[in-house]
């Protein structure tokens, strides 16, 4: 993960088969971001509409990093499932992955 940088230079074949479940949290960040920027004097937040290839990595790292803490149930068998899904799926949907 150490060359995101390289990975996310090459565009997802097909975004629109990104799992529902990374959709629904990397749309769910962006609204979180937009209530903590929208304080800010003179900051206009635009509304998300895609899902880039640097984005579904970095959520794939934060992931990653998440799962490292010392968590049990649910939670942890929650981020393994995200974790899974979101390896199989830059693995048919970014070919630089």
């Amino acid at each position: 993960m150490d060359s995101a940088n390289i990975l996310s230079q090459t565009n997802l074949l097909d975004p629109t088969k990104i799992p529902r479940e990374i959709v629904s949290e990397l749309f769910e960040s962006s609204m979180v971001a937009k209530v903590v920027h929208s304080k800010l004097v003179g900051f206009e937040f635009k509304d998300k509409t895609t899902i880039t290839s640097a984005e579904v990595l970095s959520y794939l790292r934060a992931i990653l990093l998440e799962n490292r803490f010392f968590t049990f149930g649910s939670e942890k068998e929650r981020f393994s499932s995200l974790i899974s899904k979101t390896h199989r799926y830059l693995k048919g949907a970014l070919s630089s992955y």
